[in-house]
């Protein structure tokens, strides 16, 4: 819907694109002389009442698009509003129309509306087809609705798709008014004024009867300023077209649309030169006018129009356009067009066929076909030869050329490397200048294949848990590939042995193995057959791990200790063969859900001896203990179930680092002590506060003075007195006991006096 709506909007708006210059009014803005005349014609008080009444807006919201053309005798005015809503309104309330002249100012119509519904299907019957949909545009009341749209009712996508569809009625609505000069008249889109003189020049001013009251819509009137009656001259229709032929004697035929929307297109030939073509008679292809919504999609910037000739030849075709007054313009440039001929080339004959193996230390090389063929006549359209081969069993459905480069065409014997091809079928084709071929019969053309296909690359495997092996390779670039040969051994020392009896005739085989071995890995070789039964080479060998059943060692604890870093283990792991990775858990007594710490390699464990060390350090908790177990698992991904679990507590440090700046001061006027602390970052192991020590003059130990809330900076002392001095220093205090270290210590000393 949205390519459609923007492709008819633009024709809309290339339909007045080539239209005379519009400069549209407001009553307001009329020269006084002008308003002075309007008013004195009675005819006229009306809609001048009315237009004064609407209050001059900058902005206007809706214009009137009018053109005119002159024809000497008559003036043809053609118009339409820019949307739908306005078009709705003024066809409800009629247009008036008003021509300014050298007699003075008339009226030409008042008022003036589309034919009702009914006086619509009185006049046109249903077998015309846009009459018909006219008037649907017009007056059908099976429009969407608000709750009929795709989107949820009310929303915007709702009231786009609406929109949307509204515009498109209107572009119709405009585009059928183009097509044809009667409907555009009962549409009240189109009018004849013949009271007018040969040479004189008039304004025509078109305008809304009534404005709608409440200023809801603020109408441009349309206005013509000057158009001298003088006779029509055509436009050129300057387009270029292109053709393509599509099939026999099938030529589409395409150009830019342009602003029109109809067509005549014009052929004349067929000519076995191209200068035979001017003096022909041009005849009209297209009996109605071609309209491209009939055969291809509306609206679109180009169209195309095919066209069925009976013979080969040269060609002209030239195209007219119907504009929106329903006038033709001029021809467009000629356009020529060669169709070449169909007819094949008699076909070859093959006359004799030798097969050459010159090196006789190895035959399989350097084979060559010497081919034979005549043709009684030559063509002179005739361009040469191609050998082509066929063997279902190396070209499929197809015939494969046998040569890169065609033969010339006054050949009649060729030399053709075979090499590697086996005994088929050959034909000589003949083509000419039209690319037309014929075909020799098919003989046989007998070679015996002595070389073997190349070794098959991409050779990977993919096993399953379940003991099958899915082994996949990309065929050599032979074309003569018959089957596959797949042979395997436990040890690349031991014998290798066919794992299938029969050929594999795909590039993927799957293997079942068994799960009770010991053997870690099993061994792959794969090689191709031909049709000839020549063995190819063999693939590198492929190294594929066996899934096992059987369950992986459990790891056991070796050591473990806890210090204030963490929780630290040593865990001894199983050392089997097939044995893949670990799982290391952890858990609090009163979970329920393990918590995965670590995956580890298996084979990055056995470097270490078996030893899996892990170091953990989990949050504080001194009240519940933590465990932790290992999980192995081998290639199969056969769990070893949970081992033994390890248990312990972690306190976490016991003295913490926190960063404490502490300053201190004598304030003279209160005889206090002052100091004042600044704390970075305090970790979090629960509640805590502040602890401040105090060291008076003369004694060896600090003391513990008093505590502060954790959130106060500052603490007053008035135990110094005059002359005496104290040394203070703070800590973070936590309440299950830890404690951060000592800040700095300040000296304060009281003056003596």
């Amino acid at each position: 819907m949205n390519h459609r709506i923007v492709s008819l909007l633009a024709a809309i708006g290339a339909l007045w694109a080539l239209a005379v210059p519009i400069q549209a009014q407001t009553y307001a803005e009329y020269p006084d002389s002008v308003r002075k005349d309007m008013l004195r014609n009675d005819s006229l008080l009306a809609l001048a009442d009315t237009t004064e009444a609407i209050p001059y807006h900058p902005l206007v919201r809706s214009r009137i698009n009018l053109a005119a053309r002159a024809y000497g005798d008559s003036i043809v005015l053609r118009w339409a509003p820019e949307d739908y809503v306005s078009w709705k309104y003024l066809n409800q309330t009629g247009y008036n129309l008003i021509r300014i002249g050298e007699a003075g100012i008339d009226t030409l119509f008042y008022a003036r509306k589309p034919l009702s519904k009914e006086q619509m299907l009185a006049k046109y019957p249903q077998s015309d087809s846009i009459a018909v949909m006219a008037t649907e545009m017009m007056y059908s009341n099976k429009r969407m609705k608000y709750n009929q749209t795709r989107n949820m009712p009310g929303s915007i996508g709702a009231m786009v798709e609406m929109s949307e569809e509204q515009n498109m009625m209107f572009g119709f609505a405009v585009l059928f008014s183009e097509w044809r000069r009667d409907l555009a008249n009962d549409m009240a889109m189109r009018f004849v004024d013949t009271n007018v003189k040969k040479g004189e020049t008039y304004q025509y001013i078109l305008h809304p009867t009534i404005h709608p009251a409440d200023s809801s819509i603020i109408f441009q009137p349309g206005f013509i300023e000057e158009i001298e009656n003088t006779k029509y001259k055509p436009e050129p229709f300057d387009v270029q077209i292109r053709d393509s032929i599509v099939s026999f004697y099938q030529i589409d035929l395409s150009w830019e649309q342009g602003p029109y929307s109809s067509f005549e297109v014009e052929r004349r030939g067929p000519s076995k030169q191209e200068e035979g073509l001017d003096g022909m008679a041009w005849e009209r292809i297209n009996e109605n006018p071609f309209v491209p919504f009939q055969k291809d999609m509306p609206f679109q910037e180009e169209t195309s129009l095919g066209d069925q000739v009976k013979a080969p030849g040269y060609y002209e075709y030239r195209i007219f356009a119907h504009d929106m007054f329903g006038d033709l313009t001029e021809a467009s440039p000629t356009h020529r067009v060669k169709m070449g001929d169909l007819d094949p080339p008699i076909p070859p004959v093959v006359t004799f066929i030798n097969i050459d193996r010159p090196d006789e230390d190895d035959p399989t090389v350097n084979v060559t076909a010497e081919v034979h063929f005549r043709k009684d006549s030559l063509e002179d359209d005739l361009t040469g030869f191609l050998p082509l081969y066929y063997n279902k069993q190396i070209t499929g459905e197809e015939w494969k050329p046998l040569m890169k480069e065609p033969l010339q065409r006054t050949d009649t014997m060729t030399v053709i490397d075979v090499t590697g091809l086996r005994s088929g079928m050959m034909v000589i084709a003949a083509y000419d200048t039209a690319h037309n071929v014929s075909y020799s019969m098919p003989v046989m053309l007998r070679v015996e294949d002595m070389r073997g296909p190349a070794a098959p690359s991409n050779f990977f495997a993919f096993p399953h848990e379940d003991g099958r092996v899915e082994l996949h390779w990309t065929a050599p670039a032979d074309i003569d590939i018959d089957y596959y040969q797949v042979v395997y051994a436990n040890d690349t020392t031991h014998p290798w042995l066919f794992r299938n009896d029969e050929g594999i005739r795909d590039t993927m085989y799957v293997d079942s193995l068994a799960l009770d071995v010991n053997q870690r890995y099993i061994y792959y070789k794969v090689r191709a057959i031909d049709f000839s039964t020549n063995e190819g080479d063999w693939t590198d060998i492929l190294q594929v791990e066996r899934p096992t059943m059987l369950k992986p060692t459990v790891a056991h604890l070796d050591s473990a200790w806890v210090d204030p870093k963490g929780i630290h283990m040593d865990w001894i792991t199983g050392t089997d063969q097939q044995m893949a990775y670990h799982k290391v858990f952890r858990w609090k007594e009163n979970e329920k859900e393990r918590t995965l710490l670590a995956i580890c390699d298996a084979d990055s464990v056995k470097a270490l001896n078996n030893v899996l060390h892990i170091d953990d350090t989990p949050p504080y908790d001194r009240k519940n203990k933590y465990y932790y177990a290992i999980e192995s698992f081998n290639n199969s991904a056969i769990s070893s179930d949970l081992s033994l679990a390890y248990m312990n507590y972690y306190e976490g440090p016991l003295v913490i680092d926190i960063k404490m700046t502490l300053e201190g001061t004598y304030d003279r006027d209160s005889h206090q002590t002052r100091i004042a602390w600044d704390l970075g970052e305090v970790p979090d192991y629960g509640p805590w506060y502040i602890c401040i020590f105090r060291k008076p003059q003369g004694e060896t130990n600090f003391q513990f003075h008093t505590s502060v809330a954790a959130e106060d900076r500052s603490y007053s002392d008035v135990l110094l007195q005059k002359g005496e001095s104290a040394q203070y220093y703070i800590l973070v205090q936590y309440e299950d006991g830890r404690r951060s270290k000592n800040s700095n210590v300040v000296t304060i000393t009281a003056p003596a006096e």
